[in-house]
């Protein structure tokens, strides 16, 4: 167990028994939890490109807030602050729903393939460590990516490399949220930068998502047809 940790220092810790009693180690499709997430993320998206295009049109003003007249709030204040809202639950509402469906992906990988490294849970609070949340969820996801690949035949690294499209999903996210940054102390929201980065991570999010259901399923057909399922599944403490 010590060599295992040492080699890869983001493993959760190896419980002593196959299928922890806290986890549930039957294969569940996430194909459910995906169509819910992806309506979230569209539903982020949208108000995104709403604020991109209300700003580049006109309609919206990043600085109506900054000025009450007598009668109140302007009807451009209001509108940019409708789509404030608006973004912020779709952002809520698709960070609850993928903290919901990469576990599952997670326990699903690991029983399609040995060897997986992050548990359940890290795949989700990964993203809250400061400075490690640059790699380590977009690691926990290529692994799954990669451990569900649709031919049993082919093995499979950690190592492995990582279609294009992993890689420019997270190249967008952290844009987007370094974007964020920058146009907060610049105090210019006029060219709403971070939106575009955003939709462009939010769609190709919803294809790594849609991608990862339909290659697990097919990971399993593949491996009932030899025989090879269920797999080897390695249980790690939930934390």
């Amino acid at each position: 167990m010590s060599d295992q940790l040492s080699q890869n220092p983001f493993a959760a810790p190896l419980t002593q028994a196959q299928g922890d009693e806290n986890e549930s180690v039957a294969f569940e499709p996430i194909d459910g939890r995906v169509r819910a997430t992806t309506t979230a993320i569209w539903f982020a998206v949208a108000a995104h490109a709403a604020y991109f295009i209300g700003i580049h049109t006109g309609i919206l003003d990043a600085t109506a807030l900054d000025v009450e007249t007598e009668a109140g709030f302007s009807d451009a204040a209001m509108a940019l602050s409708i789509t404030a809202v608006a973004i912020f639950l779709g952002m809520l509402a698709s960070m609850v729903l993928t903290a919901m469906t990469l576990p599952r992906a997670n326990r699903n990988a690991r029983l399609l393939a040995e060897g997986i490294q992050f548990s359940p849970a890290s795949t989700v609070w990964w993203y809250f460590v400061p400075f490690m949340n640059l790699v380590r969820p977009y690691q926990a996801m290529a692994e799954m990516w990669n451990g569900s690949e649709p031919n049993a035949q082919v093995p499979w690294t950690f190592t492995r490399s990582t279609p294009t499209l992993l890689n420019v999903w997270w190249a967008a996210w952290l844009g987007a949220l370094a974007m964020e940054k920058v146009e907060d102390r610049l105090f210019n929201h006029d060219m709403a930068l971070s939106s575009v980065l955003f939709i462009v991570a939010g769609v190709l999010f919803i294809r790594i998502l849609a991608g990862l259901a339909r290659r697990q399923t097919l990971r399993r057909q593949s491996l009932e047809a030899v025989g090879r399922f269920p797999g080897p599944f390695t249980a790690h403490a939930t934390s």
